[in-house]
């Protein structure tokens, strides 16, 4: 089922906004969808959501969960989706069948094939399910790779995110992206397309959003001054550059009110 999200987070439906689009989030690589909290916390008012977590008990490849993805959309009312890093190629797949109502797709510092150099990726015992065990204990490195300088409180998040999914799911998840291809998917979109980058990313490589870019030339390009998670620790700006972009949509695809 999708994530249940506290009332708190989540915009009361009135029948003036039934109709706006539905943002669906697909998280990053922990899956758990708590790591959008700081995103959901600042959305605009008016802006309904829906987080899409995955098993953290289970490892399933991007097969196994667009099965569960596609399940789970608001099929019949209109939605934006968002896929952030490891999810980004679930949100192509998503929108390469078309699904009814979907208005356009976001892309978060993510990709459509592998971000990894490929000597790395001959190398793949470095992503064991007892590594990556030994990575999650040694926590600094995380942080500092997906969230540079960040408040205590942001890395205790990424802390308690990822003691939520077993070691063997985080190491089969980290090696699905070693071999993913989307490419063709998304040549096949026929809806709007946003990129949202971060300009200190030190996960996923410029030339992932380059080649995105080289195949869709009609991409949208935010460029923020942030590191990977962008939407973490620059959630004002990120929700900024949606809004913008959805503006120049018909109005039923139209994320959240830009002032003014």
């Amino acid at each position: 089922m999708p994530m249940s999200i506290p009332m708190s987070h989540t915009a009361v439906e009135t029948q003036q906004d039934a109709e706006l689009p539905c943002l669906v989030l697909l998280p990053g690589l922990d899956g758990t969808g708590r790591m959008f909290t700081p995103f959901i916390e600042r959305r605009p008012i008016d802006q309904q959501v829906l987080v899409i977590g995955y098993p953290g008990d289970e490892p399933l490849g991007y097969d196994q969960l667009f099965a569960r993805v596609w399940s789970q959309l608001p099929h019949g009312r209109p939605f934006v989706v968002l896929g952030e890093s490891f999810s980004g190629p679930l949100a192509v797949r998503v929108a390469a069948e078309s699904p009814a109502g979907l208005c356009g797709v976001v892309l978060c510092a993510s990709f459509v094939t592998s971000p990894t150099p490929w000597y790395i990726r001959w190398w793949p015992s470095l992503f064991s399910a007892r590594v990556v065990k030994t990575l999650v204990k040694l926590e600094g490195w995380a942080s500092r790779l997906m969230l540079r300088r960040c408040k205590v409180e942001m890395k205790a998040m990424m802390r308690d995110a990822r003691h939520q999914v077993c070691p063997e799911v985080i190491a089969h998840r980290v090696r699905s992206t070693m071999t993913v291809d989307v490419r063709q998917e998304l040549q096949k979109l026929t809806v709007p397309l946003l990129y949202l980058a971060g300009r200190w990313d030190l996960v996923v490589p410029k030339r992932s959003r380059t080649q995105i870019q080289r195949l869709r030339p009609d991409t949208a390009l935010s460029l923020i001054d942030g590191p990977h998670a962008l939407l973490q620790t620059r959630p004002d700006l990120a929700w900024t550059a949606i809004m913008e972009w959805s503006a120049t949509l018909p109005s039923t695809a139209r994320i959240g009110k830009l002032a003014g």
